[in-house]
């Protein structure tokens, strides 16, 4: 697990807070001891193994948004229909394999609360959409910064 935790370590300077996190430490150690080469190739496969979830999580989210917007579509085209027919007219409604016959303003309404359903159900998938991308862009962020720790430490040596 990535951890962030706070060291102590006394800092040179007395207006400065005592304590460090973990990378602080590292760079005020000069790099050299704190982490070891495996630790960072650990926590740098733990990255990139949570980087891939992350970014297949957005594909499924996005594509879930995909086929609702479609079904969306479809159902605004079939009440615009139903619009059109007089007043009174049944009409069949599939289910499953089976239709049951429906009066058309049962069905348009049904319809209309459908659509509301789906654009409620649209709007929670776009921010939990961007909540993954948010943490996407922070675990790149992290990867960014292991990457060149690890390049300055090996340069180092």
């Amino acid at each position: 697990a990535l951890r962030h935790a706070l060291t102590p370590f006394p800092h040179p300077s007395a207006s400065q807070p005592a304590l460090l996190n973990a990378m602080d430490f590292q760079k005020a150690m000069g790099g050299a001891g704190y982490k070891s080469d495996k630790q960072q190739y650990e926590e740098l496969m733990e990255l990139n193994q949570r980087s891939g979830e992350l970014r297949r999580h957005v594909v499924q989210i996005s594509n879930q948004i995909s086929s609702g917007e479609r079904d969306r579509q479809i159902m605004a085209i079939t009440a615009t229909q139903l619009d059109a027919l007089p007043p009174g007219t049944h009409t069949y409604k599939p289910l499953g394999k089976l239709f049951t016959l429906r009066e058309k303003g049962e069905l348009a309404a049904e319809i209309r609360e459908a659509v509301k359903q789906s654009e409620a159900d649209q709007e929670n998938k776009i921010k939990l959409r961007e909540q993954f991308l948010k943490k996407l862009r922070e675990c790149e962020a992290q990867k960014g910064e292991l990457v060149g720790s690890i390049e300055e430490s090996r340069m180092r040596k």
